[in-house]
């Protein structure tokens, strides 16, 4: 009975020794790569910087109440080691003051006159002058009931809304329909040095 109980007691402390050892170890060993590699992160985080300041930000639009538009807004960092309180649900004020405005492409057509026109224009005019390229989309005037549930629009606000989860906003945009797998990006840029493209 004596020798039973010691092998017992053997097998416990030895499974106990393994169980041990492996989670030791492994805790262990992630702390190692967690240090490891942390430089690494930091390193490319350098190539996605954050912004001082977000002014405008896309989404799709969840629900529409009144006056109000909740979106499942695009992160506003590439970078995925970002760390940060950004909300991914926002909810938009419309004000009176608010501009809204439907975005679409310029038709191929219309590209190819303009750069012949900015090409001309280019070789008869003064050398130095800044050359305005032509604008990939135009914008046309809409109210809020033309913006639908499952739309992606581009919000832009008067103060900073990185960490917004509810802002009041001065223009939106309702994107093109083939934008919806394209997050547009979010504007470090304040809403009143923003120039439409119109």
């Amino acid at each position: 009975m004596k020798k039973t109980t010691i092998i017992v007691g053997i097998i416990i402390a030895f499974v106990a020794g393994l169980v041990g050892g492996y989670f030791g170890g492994y805790a262990e060993g992630g702390a190692a790569v967690t240090a490891l590699y942390a430089s690494k992160i930091a390193a490319v985080g350098r190539f996605f910087p954050m912004p001082s300041q977000v002014f405008s930000l896309s989404g799709r639009v969840e629900n529409i109440s009144g006056d109000t538009i909740t979106i499942d807004a695009n992160s506003i960092t590439q970078n995925p080691f970002a760390e940060g309180n950004f909300p991914a649900v926002r909810t938009v004020a419309v004000t009176g003051a608010t501009v809204i405005t439907r975005m679409e492409q310029t038709d191929f057509a219309t590209l190819q006159k303009e750069m012949a026109a900015q090409r001309l224009s280019a070789s008869t005019g003064t050398v130095g002058a800044p050359i305005t390229p032509p604008s990939l989309f135009t914008e046309t005037d809409i109210v809020l009931s033309d913006i639908k549930v499952g739309d992606m629009i581009m919000v832009t606000a008067a103060s900073d809304i990185a960490n917004a989860a509810s802002f009041s906003a001065t223009k939106i945009q309702l994107l093109p329909e083939n934008s919806a797998n394209v997050p547009f990006p979010s504007s470090s840029v304040p809403a009143a040095t923003q120039t439409p493209a119109r």
